[in-house]
């Protein structure tokens, strides 16, 4: 008993803060992770390594914001390829954005 007293405990202190945060919030305020994948990205700019990343084809964005809801970490994917500039520092490059255009105006690049 002592145990499910411990975990509904902490379940009761992380719901709360979980949705006054939004979405994802583990990833963005908790994960010990973020850091080095940030510091990493750093590094391979810096070094000037070639990496997978989002390109942007604007001519073909119509605006729709599919690639919005489909963004499981809730960026404004639509603005950045508006903006001819898709990288984030939170984006883990799922492809759901590139999946869910009917445009093809985001894909993957090297």
């Amino acid at each position: 008993t002592q145990e499910l007293i411990m975990f509904f405990g902490a379940l009761a202190m992380i719901l709360p803060a979980a949705f006054a945060v939004g979405t994802r919030a583990n990833c963005r305020y908790i994960c010990w992770m973020a850091p080095i994948m940030i510091a990493g990205t750093a590094l391979r700019k810096r070094a000037g390594w070639a990496a997978l990343h989002l390109e942007a084809h604007t001519e073909l964005c119509e605006q729709c914001g599919t690639c919005n809801k489909s963004c499981p970490i809730n960026l404004d994917v639509m603005e950045r390829v508006l903006e001819g500039e898709l990288y984030h520092r939170e984006c883990i490059l799922c492809g759901s954005c590139i999946d869910a255009c009917p445009h093809k105006a985001i894909t993957y690049a090297i």
